[in-house]
């Protein structure tokens, strides 16, 4: 059957007169050909509607996110070199196409000469949307190596701006006045493990939300705020997602929300302004963004049979690939897909205080955060690339995904090499441990084990695959390589 009818005989619409459930063979493997199934978990979701985006130019939004300053407050570059000690990311590749003194400098930064004439470095959003695989640099795929598991609250102390320049030190100061409101909420306990719900929660509460203002107190109680991980998720995905974030938060017209980590240093409405006029251009690139191709071999006969599994099994919820690319923006409550509910539910009960403070604030002008006690099933272009998995990184590979019984209750990654890949469980190698405890350990470690028995890291759900035979996961897999 053409791929074109099938969401027509998935939802419904007339299937005989349609010809859903022929025998149509297909070319590649001769068996029938597959079509989703009218009964499924996707009867359960919950359609997202679509927003108009505003136009933009995507080589100038690139431009920008490589070299303008929505992150106005940094590390003055005389200490960049200490960087190492500060900054969550280990890697220190160069961002390709950038010149001059940019040129040299860690991808996570850039480089920024503010209004007071202070030359900083400054994070981007690439210090959490760009990572290695196999040895090279992809934008806008989600960082796995940050390390957040350090206490960085001496970073604020550190007395370097007496020995700056006044510029440099008025800069730096308030970088670190505001690194030591986030920092003693954003410590996780496994590399990897990204905080940006709870970045945005701490800056909200630090913000007039009329003006933008900084307030040295914060005006939530944070003191029982969870550290909750998040897995930080591609960037190519939005090109056909109608709402951002797992949960499926952000709606409206996504610009203003990709850039809310401005906050950090953003004092004002104008400055705000001023970042707005080229957050369209930004939303524009990344929503252009597309998948790499894998870069090992594929069994294509294998893969062919897998399609048909996938069609039958999950596309109802993932979407459609290859010629007639379709994808059906649907969100499911945490008692269907199952998985842990800590993010849906709001962080420990934040959610609303972080929805009221956007929607009331500059930001929410043109795009508002919506509450949803579930997740969004992500389209699964390039999914091979993006472990670990789930919306919480608890799972390592796909092959668990799709076999919970392989999910390993501590893990860690075996090394950070990123062209250590496995090809056949689609995910980095890992080791099994009895916990951070582990007497095989040594100290350097344990941070990186994941324990999916803390709050808000549980492995459990999405089990739809556990139905599946060996020989048609095995082959499900095969074909997730073709995405």
């Amino acid at each position: 059957m053409a791929k074109a009818l099938v969401w027509m005989c998935a939802l419904g619409f007339a299937a005989s007169a349609l010809g859903c459930g022929s025998s149509e063979k297909d070319s590649a493997t001769g068996e029938t050909a597959a079509t989703i199934p009218l009964e499924g978990p996707w009867t359960l979701g919950v359609a997202i509607p679509a927003d108009e985006q505003a136009a933009g130019d995507a080589d100038a939004g690139l431009y920008a996110l490589a070299n303008n300053a929505y992150v106005s407050c940094g590390v003055p570059m005389q200490l960049l070199g200490l960087v190492g000690g500060i900054s969550p990311n280990a890697s220190k590749l160069p961002l390709p196409g950038r010149d001059g003194e940019a040129a040299t400098m860690p991808y996570a930064f850039n480089l920024v000469v503010n209004e007071d004439g202070a030359k900083l470095a400054t994070q981007n959003c690439f210090t959490c949307h760009a990572e290695e695989f196999n040895g090279e640099l992809v934008l806008g795929l989600g960082n796995t190596t940050a390390n957040y598991t350090r206490d960085l609250t001496s970073f604020s102390n550190v007395p370097a701006a007496a020995l700056l320049p006044p510029a440099e030190a008025k800069a730096f100061l308030k970088f670190q006045q505001r690194f030591a409101a986030l920092a003693p909420h954003i410590r996780m306990s496994t590399v990897g493990s990204n905080p940006a719900d709870l970045v945005a929660i701490v800056l909200a509460s630090h913000r007039d939300p009329d003006t933008l203002a900084w307030i040295d107190e914060a005006q939530f109680d944070l003191t029982d705020l969870p550290h909750v991980p998040m897995d930080v998720p591609p960037w190519w995905r939005m090109g056909k997602k109608n709402a951002m974030f797992a949960t499926g938060l952000g709606r409206g017209d996504h610009r203003r929300h990709m850039l809310a980590s401005s906050t950090l240093c953003t004092d004002n409405l104008e400055e705000a302004a001023a970042i707005d006029a080229y957050a369209n251009d930004i939303n524009a690139f990344i929503r252009s963004l597309k998948a790499p191709a894998y870069p090992f071999a594929v069994d294509t006969k294998l893969a062919a049979h897998g399609e048909n599994v996938f069609i039958r099994n999950c596309a109802g919820c993932h979407g459609l690939y290859g010629d007639a690319p379709s994808y059906p923006n649907l969100a499911f409550p945490v008692d269907v897909v199952g998985t842990d509910a800590a993010m849906a539910s709001g962080t420990g009960g934040y959610r609303e205080q972080l929805i009221d403070w956007y929607n009331d604030s500059f930001y929410g002008g043109v795009g508002t955060l919506v509450a949803f006690d579930g997740y969004v099933a992500p389209p699964l272009d390039g999914v091979w690339a993006t472990a670990p998995f789930l919306h919480n990184g608890s799972v390592p590979t796909l092959e668990a995904v799709l076999n919970s019984k392989l999910r390993p209750t501590h893990w860690m990654r075996r090394n950070l090499d990123s062209r250590d890949f496995d090809e056949d469980a689609l995910g980095w190698p890992y080791d099994a441990v009895t916990g951070a405890d582990d007497p095989s350990l040594t100290d350097p470690q344990r941070p990186f084990v994941y324990d999916t028995t803390r709050l808000g890291h549980s492995n459990a759900g999405h089990t739809f695959g556990d139905a599946l035979s060996d020989d048609d996961r095995r082959a499900v897999l095969e074909y997730l390589k073709t995405l």
